[in-house]
This record gives structure tokens, sequence and C-alpha cells, in this order.
């Protein structure tokens, strides 16, 4: 009877020991999930911006309003790997990431009206740092007088020093509350008011200080007013653009992107325009749903918490 009992026992212990393994397998398992969770959760946007179609009394369009026109069709910018680059007649070349320009400058707020030669137009409230804010770090040399744009598929324009700051131009990263969809110019959009759209330069990466006052960008050289003020009439357009469909926003993509290299290592060489531009991949980060991880996390945590309440009572 004895054996028996003692038998029983040592079944008993080792169940028990046995239990307590898997569930100690468990909760290192479930605290492995939890540092890796930690660790990503930076690179998933956060989905709460509501796009606002009024403020301070006045009607706004809508980010879905604009006619897309751009020479290559939307480009679309890995901010892992973008950078923004001031340099030319600057005491120092500064090259900034996409979120030191956020963090580093202070967010400005206007509602533009941007008018495009194709005869629309769309009222907008821009966010954005002040490009009189960012010279500053440059330090601009004497002899500067133009500020040439360079874009992520080849584009360029330029407009006077002076305009942009008498003006206080702006580099807008949200429209009407909304961080910049790719078709919209994220990371970067030239808010350029009073001046005709093709000003407007979206995706840029480089801003140029420069004395070549002379300087013709991509459609300034094909024709188009380099002043492109808006009360000096509407420039005529060197290309028919009646073909031109209004954008239409389309479903979030489910295929796995090509990696895109960053801007400022590889040149863009000059672009003609195309009338069947080459789409490219959509940006990794917006398949990711930071919804289902974060449930995910909190039942990681509950489930923690159970364990350590059942080792305990054991």
């Amino acid at each position: 009877m004895t054996f028996y009992s003692n038998y029983l026992m040592s079944i008993s212990r080792n169940r028990m020991n046995n239990t307590k393994s898997v569930l100690v397998t468990l909760l290192l398992i479930s605290m492995m999930f939890l540092v890796y969770f930690s660790h990503n959760i930076e690179s998933y946007a956060i989905i709460d911006e509501v796009e606002v179609r009024e403020y301070e009394g006045e009607d706004l369009s809508s980010i879905d309003d604009f006619r897309e026109n751009s020479i290559k069709g939307p480009q679309y910018v890995d901010v892992k790997n973008y950078r923004l680059l001031l340099d030319g007649l600057v005491g120092n070349v500064a090259e900034f990431e996409y979120d030191d320009i956020l963090n580093s400058f202070e967010s400005v707020k206007k509602v533009v009206t941007l008018h495009c030669v194709e005869g629309w137009s769309v009222n907008i409230l821009w966010e954005g740092v002040l490009l009189e804010d960012m010279f500053e770090v440059v330090n601009i040399r004497s002899g500067a007088n133009v500020v040439i744009f360079h874009a992520y598929d080849g584009y360029t324009t330029s407009l006077p020093l002076e305009y942009i700051l008498d003006k206080k131009i702006i580099i807008a990263y949200k429209m009407n509350n909304i961080t910049l969809p790719p078709e919209r110019g994220f990371p970067f959009q030239l808010v350029a008011e009073s001046k005709y759209g093709y000003k407007w330069i979206k995706w840029i990466t480089k801003i140029e200080l420069s004395n070549d006052s002379e300087y013709l960008g991509y459609w300034e050289s094909r024709g188009y007013s380099n002043d492109a003020e808006l009360s000096s009439g509407r420039p005529a357009p060197t290309t028919d653009f009646g073909s031109l469909p209004s954008f239409t926003p389309k479903p979030t993509p489910t295929a796995t992107p090509k990696p895109i290299p960053s801007p400022i290592q590889t040149p863009i060489p000059s672009i003609e325009p195309s009338n069947t531009p080459d789409q490219p991949e959509p940006p990794l980060d917006s398949e990711k749903d930071l919804s289902t991880e974060i449930t995910a996390g909190i039942l990681t945590i509950a489930v923690v918490i159970i364990l350590i309440f059942i080792l305990k009572r054991r």
C-alpha cells in the first residue's frame, strides 16, 4: 500500500513538473513576442488621422480633388532611406531624415489654394516647416538668389530666394490634417503660394541654393513661364492634358513591394514625359496593420498574467 501511494505521488509530482515546464516555456515565448512587438511598434503608422474639410471658418477642398499629372506617375519613397539634402551656396551642407525635419523645426499651418494651368484649383490646409528656418541651419552664402528644388522622379523647378523668404514659404508634410499620400508628394511638397501648380514640386529630395537666376526647371525649359505668377495670366501649356483622368484612390495592395533605393545615394537622370508611365511599387509600411498587432500584444500580456498567477498558486 505504501509503495502504491508513493508511486501515485511520484506520478503527481512528475505531472506537476511537466505542467510547470510547459507553462514556463509558454511564458518565455510570450515574453519573446512582447520584446519583438515593442521593438517593431515604431515602424507601424498609427492610423488616427482624419481629414478636415473646414479650418477657421474656411471651406476646404478634399485631398481627392486633385488630378494626377506628374511626369512619371505617383512616386513611392521609402521613408527609412529618405534623406533631404540642402546644398549649393551654403556654409554647411545639411542632410535631414524625415523625422529630423518634423521634430527639429516649428510646424506652420496655412490655407493656400493651388491653381493648375489646366484650369482646376483646390483649397487646402497645408502643414509643414518654413524653408527660412531650414536655411538658418546651412548658412546661406553671399550671392545666392535662387532656390532650385529637385524631386525623386527627376522633376525640377526654381524660385527666387527673396520670394521664399518674403512669402514665408513652407514645404508641407500634411494636407487637411492627413500625412501626404504618395500621390500627393510624400514626404514633402512645396507650397508655392501665388504661383501656378507646376511650381508646387512634390517628392522633394534636394534643395539647392544657387546664383543661377536663369535656371529653367522641367516645364519651364519646355515653354512655361519661369515666373509662374498667377497675376500674370495662365501660361499656355505645351502638352495636351485633356485626356488625363482625375485621381481615384486605389485599394491597399497585398503584393510585397520591391525595396526602393535611397534617392540621395542613386542620382536620378532627366526623365521625359511618357503616355504610359511605369507605376512604382507601393511602400511596405502601407501594408502593416497596427490594430492587429496591438490586439495580439494585449492578448499576449493577458496570457502572461494568467500564467504567472497559475505558477504562483502552485
